[in-house]
């Protein structure tokens, strides 16, 4: 299962998904999550609009954690079929949250 990940640095769920400029992808399989790949977030690219972002940045991902995430932005992942996770701590784990 794919999820994304809001970090500044890396090691650890950090961020606020509202504020974030990059999300990072794992892999959730075997003892530790693998990175994918890292996204730069760019509203402006699609004219700002949260809900049409989500669904062609994250479209493969399963979960969404971030250390915060507003109410509407909340309920825009859980209706683009992302469920989205409060959590703040290491990547590592995740797998064991």
């Amino acid at each position: 299962m794919r999820i994304a990940v809001v970090s500044n640095n890396g090691e650890f769920v950090d961020g606020s998904f509202g504020k974030t400029e990059r999300i990072l992808v794992y892999e959730l399989r075997g003892a530790a999550p693998d990175l994918i790949e890292e996204r730069n977030i760019s509203l402006d690219l699609y004219r700002g609009d949260l809900r049409v972002m989500m669904r062609s940045m994250l479209n493969d991902c399963r979960q969404l954690y971030a250390a915060d995430i507003d109410d509407q932005p909340a309920e825009d992942l859980i209706a683009a079929g992302i469920e989205p996770v409060i959590y703040d701590g290491p990547i590592v784990a995740i797998r064991n949250f």
